[in-house]
C-alpha cells in the first residue's frame, strides 16, 4: 500500500505511529534522528515521510529543507509531526516545503486520512 519513514527522536511515538499505521496496512521503517533519516532516504526512497519537528541533532525543519531541495527526494511528502501546533511552526514548516502537519497527541484516524490524501 505505501512505505512510510517514521522520524522523531522519542521511541515511543515512533513506535505508536508504527501501530497505527501498520494497522491501515502501511510498511512503516523508523529513524531515531534526522541524520539517520537523510540516510535511509538516501539508500531507499519512501512514499511518505513524518518527521518530528523538534529533534536532537538536525531538526525536523533542517530535515525537510533538504529533502525538499533535492531533485532526487522533493516529490516525497512529508508530514511534520509536533506537539508544537503554534500557527509559526505551521508557516515554518510550509515554508520549508512540509505537505501537512499531525499534532500531538495522535488522532490515528486523522492521521491515516492525511496519508491517503497524500499516497492517493
Amino acid at each position: 500500500m505505501g512505505h512510510i519513514l517514521i522520524v522523531d527522536d522519542d521511541w515511543m511515538n515512533r513506535e505508536l505511529l508504527e501501530a497505527y499505521l501498520t494497522m491501515g496496512g502501511y510498511t512503516v521503517k523508523l529513524a531515531n534522528s534526522g541524520e539517520t533519516a537523510l540516510e535511509m532516504i538516501e539508500a531507499e526512497q519512501p512514499d511518505l515521510i513524518m518527521l518530528d519537528i523538534r529533534m536532537t541533532g538536525i531538526s525536523g525543519f533542517e530535515v525537510c529543507m533538504q529533502i525538499k531541495s533535492s531533485e532526487h527526494t522533493k516529490t516525497i511528502p512529508v508530514l511534520m509531526v509536533s506537539a508544537l501546533e503554534s500557527e509559526g511552526d505551521r508557516m515554518q514548516a510550509s515554508q520549508m516545503g512540509a505537505d501537512g502537519f499531525v499534532a500531538k497527541p495522535f488522532n490515528s484516524a486523522s492521521i491515516l486520512e492525511q496519508i491517503k490524501t497524500h499516497l492517493g
